[in-house]
């Protein structure tokens, strides 16, 4: 079965003493697709115990919340045709602790060159 290509990601927090990182940061789509399918690896960490919930760009509701902790993980399966939005956020009053993106990329398709043919240096060609 054929793998997207994946990156690890730099983490892109907010400052607020909390650290988002996001596996893979990007997915690229096969040749001629137009989606990637896959597994997001979500982790955080903090100075401090926290209460808060990670969201997602594609849904309404939070994915996961944790309360009174240093680190947590969660792990979604995505079908992307676009960037992806995660974000943490506090569970008391929504502020944002730290955002990151998983960013969409799709290979284009072989193009079909039409050139003619150039005869080779030493083909010899009857006048």
């Amino acid at each position: 079965m054929w793998q997207p290509l994946l990156w690890a990601q730099q983490p892109d927090t907010a400052d607020q003493g909390v650290k988002l990182i996001i596996k893979p940061h990007i997915c690229v789509a096969p040749r001629g697709e137009s989606s990637c399918i896959s597994w997001i690896d979500v982790f955080w960490e903090s100075d401090q115990a926290t209460d808060l919930c990670l969201y997602v760009s594609e849904q309404d509701q939070s994915l996961k919340c944790w309360q009174q902790q240093l680190a947590g993980s969660h792990r979604h399966h995505v079908t992307l045709i676009n960037n992806l939005d995660f974000w943490l956020a506090s569970i008391q009053n929504n502020t944002l602790l730290a955002r990151s993106t998983v960013k969409f990329a799709a290979l284009q398709p072989h193009r079909k060159h039409n050139r003619r043919r150039n005869a080779l240096p030493w083909s010899f060609q009857n006048p």
